[in-house]
């Protein structure tokens, strides 16, 4: 699997080459995160959603304290990027 992300790195992931709606499923199935956060920001221009993602899965697998979300609901652009 490592190997496999490593070449995706290397590719041109514009839409018109490469099929998004099909690879990026693959991506998170297999836990390649790096190649995901290549696909959304230089195949999609979108810098937003990877980060997004990554912090779903860090929340899932180690749960935040309770003074973390009291904290980061009070600020505004967490709440934006978590909605």
């Amino acid at each position: 699997v490592a190997s496999v992300e490593r070449c995706l790195l290397h590719l041109n992931v514009s839409p018109d080459l490469v099929e998004h709606d099909h690879l990026l499923p693959l991506l998170k199935r297999h836990g390649m995160h790096a190649a995901l956060c290549h696909v959304y920001s230089r195949g999609r221009a979108d810098l937003l959603t990877p980060l997004r993602l990554l912090l779903q899965e860090l929340i899932l697998v180690r749960p935040p304290s309770t003074s973390f979300i009291a904290c980061m609901h009070g600020c505004s652009s967490f709440t934006t990027l978590m909605h």
